[in-house]
Order: structure tokens, then C-alpha cells, then sequence
């Protein structure tokens, strides 16, 4: 069953609700995210990505495509170099990635805006995370974006944890954990 970051917080009200006017019993303090995370990409946090097919439907003017535009990040473990495919007007280019911002250095492509040799710097370029709400410890499929210039992707959903201390570790396709920054955390209490 997958919950979204609305219903983890009814949920998490609901029960400090019960718990606060059930008629006594201890109130266990509940740690949640107070808000979402937007973390910048570099060669670690890419790593959420590997492996995930990632939509723009209205296309990544930054990388001068126009329409329907699938982009596929492959980031292995260790210090190897992340790599793309990219589907868009109606031609593929593929290349690799390195960071400070997104930079993508393309090697072989039949898409006329993005021709061999080419290096486009996407500003910015973050990876957009739902944790408002989420209880810490809790393992809990959500929503995942990844933004470039102006376009953001559709959603895909992948593994998300926030620690007690705010620390974000989103599982990838693969089920690695990366951790993916941090987000400010507060404690709900139940109230009578």
C-alpha cells in the first residue's frame, strides 16, 4: 500500500490525537520532516537516480528540447563517472555527466539541438524529495522530481527515510541507499 506524505500526516495526527485524549497512557513524542528537501545533484546524490527513467513532457529547454523528452542517469557506486541516455525530438544523444550544477558532455547524438561535442551546463539542477510530514525512522514510498533549468521531471516514486536528526536517505531502483541531505525536523506532540 502506498501512502502518500498527506496520509502519513493524517495518519501520525490520528494517532496523537488517540493517544493525547485516549484517557491517559504515555505520550510518545512523534519526530517527523517539517517540510520537503530540494538537494543539489553531484556525482553522490545522482546516485537516487540511477536507473530511473525520468519524463519532462513538455521537453528541457536547457538542453533545447521542445517536446516529450525521457532521460535515463546511470550512476554506479564508487567514483565511476555517471552516464546519460536522452530520448527527445525524435533522436537519442547519450554522454556523461559531471556536476557543479548538471553538466552534460555529449557523445554521440541524433538530436539536432544537441549535436556531438556538445556541453550544456543546466542551472540548477536539484533533486526535488516529499518529506513533509514523514515520521523519522519510517521507510515510505514518495514522490521524486528532478528539476533542470526550468523543466521538472514527473514524479517517480522511490524509498525515502528521514532520520531523528533529518538526515534523507532515498533508496534508488537498485535499492542502494544514497543519502540525499537533510531537512529540518520537528516533534508533534498530542495535546488535550
Amino acid at each position: 500500500m502506498r501512502f502518500s506524505k498527506y496520509s502519513w500526516a493524517a495518519a501520525v495526527v490520528a494517532a496523537l490525537a488517540t493517544a493525547s485524549c485516549g484517557g491517559g497512557g504515555d505520550e510518545t513524542p512523534v519526530v517527523v520532516a517539517a517540510a520537503d528537501v530540494k538537494v543539489a545533484t553531484t556525482q553522490d546524490t545522482v546516485k537516487a537516480l540511477s536507473a530511473t527513467n525520468l519524463s519532462f513532457p513538455a521537453g528541457v529547454p536547457a538542453l533545447g528540447t521542445t517536446g516529450p523528452t525521457a532521460l535515463r542517469i546511470v550512476a554506479p557506486a564508487g567514483a565511476v563517472t555517471p552516464t546519460f541516455n536522452l530520448d527527445a525530438n525524435g533522436g537519442t544523444a547519450s554522454g556523461t555527466m559531471s556536476f557543479g550544477s548538471c553538466v552534460f558532455t555529449v557523445s554521440t547524438s541524433t538530436i539536432p539541438s544537441l549535436p556531438a561535442g556538445t556541453v550544456v551546463r543546466v542551472d540548477p539542477c536539484t533533486i526535488n524529495v516529499d518529506t513533509s510530514g514523514d515520521p523519522a525512522g519510517q521507510a515510505i514510498a514518495q514522490p521524486v522530481t528532478l528539476t533542470l533549468g526550468t523543466a521538472t521531471s514527473t514524479e517517480v516514486t522511490l524509498t525515502v527515510t528521514v532520520s531523528s536528526t533529518g538526515a534523507v536517505t532515498i533508496n534508488n531502483v537498485n535499492n542502494e541507499p544514497v543519502s540525499a541531505g537533510a531537512v529540518t525536523t520537528t516533534t508533534a506532540t498530542g495535546g488535550s
